[in-house]
């Protein structure tokens, strides 16, 4: 028999006042913790406050007959009533016991939250209770009273068998999700903690990281009975807390076993992902490899027998920045209260992005409407001026939510430097500056891959081997370097590195051997020669490895940085380094354009892409050979292209040479567009091509304006190599240089 409404409300105001109280216990604990990392004495009031807060939840589910939360948050109370009295000493062990009945009461809020009810919840926490029975009876103010984690093999099966949830408990797709989502995100932050390891291995900030990130994960597997995932992250916690307490030192070797052993748990949530089991290949034999990296040496000690570093400073050093990420549970945020945040789908925020989109789309329309032209409208126009007005903070709002920084990103590339540096024998280190820069997500997820074969191009044909750096006069490890700008509407990032620059013979001699150039010519600059590499296969590798050498190359990149209307830009010093420069949109949803009229046509040009109008008639236009126009502009050649003939279909009336040139610029190329009329800016909403009109060149989508007519918006990159695919490279070539 279900809940009345009013136990229904009853219920969900409970669940509200513990989630509110738990954020308060957590941030309660977490200034305890940094006062012992302090070696201060422990605040009675704040001891006290977090008193207060279980006694609330106790009493509430007590009378609301839930008694798992009940025991729970008795037993939690029971503790901390013995430290308030000076019966029990606080230190950094009860502290996580805390955050554990923190977590677990977690999971049962979001269970009751769900259900309704505590029936057929069937994890009791058996494991945790008895411990904090024993904390609660014991009079040891040693912080030894409760043995937790020694790692052997009982505790491990008790922990699984105390954490994995029976058969006939419902494991819902979304939970599913949810655990695979936020694990990749702890495992992209584990990675970038043991890099950092790799280079100071008694950080014992990064180490006390690295355990809150795998017991998180572990915790939420046992729950959810992911068994695998669960074992494997309880060694690998197991070990780093005895390299956090100084047991154990760990080494260059276990700490790239332990980035092994983090793909291998990235595997398993993959085919979790695709509806697999979250099983993982070879799990024994890696248990059995952590197993050897427990038997480390341990640290030496001096003739008395004292630990090198002194107590004190160990309890300081292991309580410093343990707070950089959760503990276990599905809901936990350190330093933002938990009505502060909110997972949004992103199917969700592309739907809020659309309907911006079609209310920007209605007010063109309503600035359009004949009313404007009738003297009263002067009272209709003030109430559209205050509507603009919200519209623009309302658009500002949903672009700002699909924000994301590219520090994500970013971080993945560190770990890609360091396995192919490994691969190629070679040393490298990447510099990162302004990943805290945000760009629409959308525009991730096309700059990730271009990047990926950027940074590998500079590994393998860039940064020399130390041997030949060292020849050089170089250091032995290479540099690579990434810088993000915001200028204007666009991110610009630079990848720039130290190593041997691009070489201009063999690119050279590459083109002639694929036909991209006459053989024995040579084009009139150097920047002409490495732009080849932008051409279709193009490729200097001489075998093929699993790095590059495959004839996918930069014109991939090129590709996919201009689907999304950037430019990407190449320069290079011999021996010094090379420079490669994206300049992309900071987002691709709602663009600022330029309405031209050629023919009875309408067009769009992206008013980052223009450079400047002129006026022209006919004795500007000068014909090359073959037909090519062009128009000097300050001693300079560009061509010009006539919309009308590129679209001839959609078409239609007399050419003329009299009208407008717009000149734009895309990878350091010139290009003038001549059209008929200049419209005005205009905000745009980019929506693909009706299906009805086909392929049209150089165009990425449309535009719907306030009066019905479509926009065609060009895409200047896909425009300009469509017309050097159509002409010979003299021609094109002679047009963009001094005349």
């Amino acid at each position: 028999m279900g809940l009345s409404a009013e136990d229904k409300e009853i219920l969900a105001d409970f669940i509200t006042e513990a989630n509110e109280g738990l954020e308060k216990a957590e941030g309660l604990l977490l200034q305890l913790e940094d006062l012992l990392s302090e070696n201060r004495q422990a605040d009675s009031s704040l001891i006290d406050s977090l008193f207060r807060v279980f006694h609330s939840i106790k009493g509430s589910a007590g009378f609301l007959g839930l008694t798992l939360v009940n025991t729970l948050t008795h037993q939690a109370e029971s503790v901390l009533d013995r430290i308030r009295k000076g019966k029990l000493a606080l230190d950094k062990e009860k502290i996580d016991l805390f955050f554990e009945v923190s977590d677990a009461l977690q999971i049962i809020l979001n269970y009751l939250q769900e259900h309704e009810e505590e029936h057929g919840f069937q994890n009791d926490f058996t494991e945790l209770i008895n411990r904090l029975k024993k904390m609660a009876e014991s009079d040891n103010r040693s912080p030894s009273e409760t043995p937790r984690e020694d790692s052997t093999e009982s505790e491990q099966d008790s922990d699984t068998q105390a954490q994995q949830p029976p058969r006939e408990m419902l494991i819902t797709d979304q939970m599913k999700k949810d655990f695979a989502e936020e694990s990749r995100e702890l495992l992209d932050l584990l990675e970038q903690d043991l890099m950092a390891l790799e280079k100071t291995p008694a950080d014992v900030d990064r180490l006390n990281s690295v355990f809150r990130g795998l017991h998180t994960i572990k915790g939420n597997a046992g729950f959810l009975g992911f068994a695998d995932i669960n074992q494997i992250c309880h060694k690998a916690e197991s070990i780093f807390d005895l390299a956090r307490s100084g047991k154990i030192e760990l080494q260059e070797r276990q700490i790239s076993l332990m980035l092994q052993i983090i793909d291998f748990i990235g595997a398993a949530l993959e085919a979790l992902e695709q509806g697999k089991p979250a099983v993982i290949a070879g799990k024994n034999a890696l248990l059995d490899l952590m197993d050897d990296m427990m038997d480390l040496p341990e640290k030496k000690r001096d003739e008395s027998g004292a630990n090198e570093t002194p107590k004190k400073n160990d309890q300081k050093q292991k309580s410093a920045g343990e707070k950089v990420l959760p503990q276990a549970g599905t809901a936990r945020f350190s330093h933002q209260k938990l009505s502060d945040v909110i997972r949004v789908d992103v199917s969700k925020l592309n739907k809020l992005m659309d309907l911006v989109g079609e209310i920007v789309i209605a007010e063109s329309s309503l600035l359009n409407h004949y009313s404007f032209q009738q003297d009263e409208a002067d009272g209709f126009l003030k109430s559209l001026v205050y509507l603009q007005k919200n519209i623009r903070e309302l658009q500002d709002l949903a672009t700002s939510m699909r924000m994301v920084p590219l520090s994500g990103l970013f971080g993945k590339m560190q770990r890609l430097v360091r396995d192919i540096s490994a691969k190629k024998e070679k040393e490298a280190e990447l510099i990162i500056r302004g990943g805290e820069t945000e760009v629409d997500r959308s525009v991730i997820e096309h700059i990730s891959d271009p990047l990926i074969h950027i940074l590998r191009n500079a590994l393998d044909h860039g940064i020399e081997a130390p041997e030949a750096r060292k020849q050089k006069g170089k250091p032995s490890k290479g540099r690579i370097e990434i810088d993000v700008q915001r200028v204007g509407g666009q991110i610009w990032i630079k990848v720039k590195d130290d190593g041997q620059g691009l070489n201009k013979e063999k690119i050279l001699k590459r083109a002639w051997e694929r036909g991209l150039i006459p053989n024995g010519q040579v084009p009139e600059s150097d920047q002409s020669i490495y732009n080849l590499i932008f051409e279709p296969g193009f490729s200097t590798a001489d075998k093929i490895t699993n790095i590059s050498g495959r004839g996918v190359g930069m014109d991939v990149v090129q590709k996919n940085i201009e689907k999304i209307r950037g430019t990407i830009s190449l320069y290079t010093v011999p021996n010094k380094g090379t420079t490669i420069v994206m300049k992309i949109p900071l987002t691709t949803a709602i663009i600022d354009g330029m309405l031209v009229r050629a023919g009875r046509s309408l067009y769009a040009i992206p008013m980052l892409d223009i450079r400047e109008a002129i006026q022209t008639g006919e004795q500007f236009l000068l014909e090359l050979i073959d037909g090519q126009e062009v128009i000097k502009v300050r001693d300079r050649l560009i061509p010009v292209i006539r919309l009308h003939r590129i679209h001839a279909r959609l078409n239609t009336g007399t050419e003329t040479n009299e009208g407008i040139v717009i000149i734009s610029e895309i990878a350091g190329k010139a290009i003038g567009f001549l059209v008929d009329e200049i419209l005005g800016e205009q905000q745009l909403v980019l929506k693909p091509l009706p299906k009805y009109l086909g392929r049209l060149e150089g165009v990425s989508g449309c535009a719907v304006l306030g009066n019905g007519d479509i926009a065609l918006i060009l895409d200047l990159g896909a425009l300009l190599n469509y017309l050097e695919a159509r002409s010979s490279h003299s021609e094109w070539k002679m047009a963009n240089v001094e005349a």
